[in-house]
């Protein structure tokens, strides 16, 4: 098998994977509580970056209130321990397809994706904490790094490897570094190199739209469950970062807040408890916060605002109760483990 064919096989699995589910809502009795939301305020937010979690507006007084306590907001415990550590690292070069013997053999290919988008996560980590911790502390060497590193990504091959059709875990990573970097360092960017990064921000925020509004039709659909991560992880920070600088990124932010006021929990109701599972409950739950305090600290709005979120932090209690193991039903990434820091966060 050639490698164009082998790449194309993997993509047409991954399509079929992601269409199977079909459209249960049509034979389920989902009742999703809807918060009135009005989209006014779209036409009044901020043009200066950074606008990914700390406002350009209240960046001098942070550095200042830094200067004071060197703990605030616990800085100190984001450089040691989650930015050092990339200070001597050199960007990763973009990944390799999949070997090709283990097409349509997912037990083969299974640990090649999962190291691929383990490798995209930290790179994430090293270009979003590197931009933040350059641009706070006016650090020109960490700034340079960080440079180097959205840059990196911003060479990798949106329709390859780290696409959304190839490896979507990948790609929701590597779109939302690519982000963050292009908020923080504008200004340290050439016109040029702004505008390699908006490209590939561009399509792979189509691709990720495409797959979204048309593949699946999530608004019709709402039980993809990649596809509503996709939103939290990636489409929101992209378009928060581009802003009045693509077209679309206002229609987009709408199309996300829609989602998640009106067709979102598919999963739960009132009380707070989820269908999925305890271990996809614990990767959205974390996306999705993150992404609610992205749009609060930019708009101000609280996404916050269903009677399902005052609750849902009960359902881990229930099903994976602090001291236990392979306790829960459903799917169990954690495979024997006692539950993750994560879930307790």
């Amino acid at each position: 098998m050639s490698k164009d064919k082998s790449f194309d096989a993997i993509k047409a699995i991954k399509l079929e994977n992601d269409k199977s589910a079909g459209n249960l809502v049509d034979v389920m009795p989902i009742k999703v509580q809807e918060a009135d939301i009005d989209l006014s305020f779209l036409d009044n937010l901020s043009v200066e970056h950074p606008r990914l979690l700390v406002q350009s507006k209240d960046l001098a007084a942070f550095r200042e209130n830094l200067k004071k306590d060197p703990s605030y907001c616990k800085f100190d415990a984001f450089m040691a321990n989650s930015t050092n550590k990339f200070l001597d690292t050199a960007p990763y070069a973009e990944p390799q397809p999949y070997p090709e013997e283990t097409v349509g053999k997912a037990s083969l290919w299974r640990p090649y994706w999962r190291q691929m988008y383990v490798s995209c996560q930290e790179a994430f980590n090293a270009t979003r904490n590197l931009s933040i911790a350059g641009i706070v502390l006016e650090d020109e060497a960490i700034i340079a790094k960080a440079k180097a590193w959205t840059l990196q990504l911003a060479s990798y091959d949106p329709e390859g490897v780290t696409s959304r059709g190839y490896n979507d875990e990948a790609a929701f990573r590597v779109i939302a570094a690519m982000a963050w970097g292009y908020d923080w360092l504008h200004a340290y960017f050439t016109e040029a190199e702004r505008e390699t990064i908006k490209q590939a921000l561009v399509v792979r925020l189509e691709e990720i739209m495409h797959h979204l509004q048309v593949t699946v039709d999530l608004l019709a659909n709402p039980l993809n469950s990649h596809g509503v991560r996709s939103i939290s992880s990636a489409v929101i920070p992209t378009c928060i970062a581009l802003y009045n600088e693509y077209p679309k990124a206002r229609e987009y932010i709408e199309y996300g807040i829609e989602y998640y006021a009106k067709h979102y929990p598919p999963w739960g109701g009132q009380d707070g408890a989820w269908a999925e599972g305890p271990d996809y409950w614990n990767t959205q739950m974390a996306f999705l916060g993150e992404s609610f305090d992205l749009l609060k600290s930019y708009t101000s709005i609280n996404m916050f605002n269903k009677e399902f979120y005052k609750n849902t932090g009960d359902f881990p209690l229930y099903c994976m109760p602090v001291h236990s193991k392979r306790a829960s039903f459903c799917d169990q990434s954690s495979i024997g483990d006692f539950p993750w820091p994560k879930t307790g966060l």
